[in-house]
């Protein structure tokens, strides 16, 4: 990074993401300490939601009583409606599938020189091929959210069960940009090392980066922005934490859900950004098992997304 602005900004998100860990590390052991002295949830009125505790519990912790208009309760698996569920891992197979295919073909020696060849022609970036690859993302992604939505909302509570509501909304909001702040100081430091240890080459950057490094016209800008910072956001963490994760719940220990979607969610992109990507998934999949919140999780996602956009630009500066 030789841009100071960049490395700026970057120091600056590191000693944040610092403060912040420092804060929740706090919080939490005031928490435990003082947890044995909280009473006992009573029953409560239809549509009071003030009295039901939704702060964070061990991971499989017990739970209390739970009012019916409150928000889900997150100690307990969601429910995935089943054409949501065959779905979305219908979408996981070929996205899996597909990153599988693409290693083997970088790996098979006798597979190398079409792989090359391809990579040739596409090296160039032409813009107009390049700026339909990223409209197509796009709306790939926006299909992808539109179904899954969809297909969630079969079921009479399936929105509500697998964290889409519209309670609490600012407090959803804070949680995401609080995720951020935690998740961008591991993710740039495992950025830093990679680079350190010369995994980071032009080649390895991503497609869509190297394009606006490129031929960074203002349609090209606001095309990634839209895929960056709204599809992905929603598309993925629809596929990963609320299908796969939410579905792994309900079938073994929280922690070796949150585990397995993390790893699933890191193999899809490449390498090394991989690697890098470790700290955002985990830190995704506790928020959504702690909080069952499909907006806060989307928050971190493009929050994050926004600023390696950002990041970018001031490179070009």
């Amino acid at each position: 990074m030789s841009n100071p602005l960049t490395e700026l900004l970057t120091i600056s998100l590191i000693l944040a993401s610092g403060l912040a860990w420092v804060a929740v590390l706090l919080r939490w052991l005031t928490e435990r300490n003082g947890r044995a002295a909280l009473p006992v949830a009573g029953p409560c009125e239809p549509g009071d939601t003030a009295n039901v505790a939704v702060e964070a519990a061990p991971l499989g912790g017990s739970h209390g009583p739970e009012c019916v208009d409150a928000p889900p309760n997150p100690r307990l698996p969601p429910s995935i409606p089943p054409p949501a569920l065959w779905l979305g891992l219908g979408l996981l197979a070929l996205f899996v599938s597909g990153q599988f295919i693409e290693m083997a073909y970088q790996i098979v020696p006798s597979l190398r020189p079409a792989v090359n060849e391809v990579a040739d022609t596409s090296a160039t970036n032409d813009g107009p091929s390049m700026l339909s690859r990223v409209r197509q993302a796009a709306l790939l992604d926006a299909l992808i959210g539109f179904l899954l939505l969809a297909a969630l909302g079969s079921s009479p509570d399936g929105w509500r069960q697998n964290g889409i509501h519209a309670d609490r909304l600012g407090e959803q909001v804070w949680q995401g940009l609080l995720g951020f702040q935690l998740a961008i100081g591991p993710v740039l430091l495992m950025v830093i090392f990679t680079a350190l240890l010369n995994l980071r080459t032009e080649d390895s950057q991503h497609e869509f980066l190297r394009f606006l490094d490129e031929q960074g016209t203002m349609q090209a800008w606001l095309w990634v922005s839209l895929t960056a910072v709204i599809g992905a956001p929603l598309a993925e963490e629809l596929l990963f934490r609320v299908i796969l994760q939410g579905g792994l719940e309900n079938l073994w220990h929280p922690a070796v859900a949150i585990i397995i979607a993390a790893v699933v969610f890191c193999g899809v992109h490449h390498f090394p950004d991989s690697l890098a990507l470790l700290p955002l998934a985990l830190i995704l999949g506790v928020m959504y098992h702690r909080r069952r919140s499909l907006l806060s999780i989307v928050v971190v996602h493009a929050t994050f997304n926004g600023v390696n956009l950002l990041l970018t630009a001031l490179e070009q500066m």
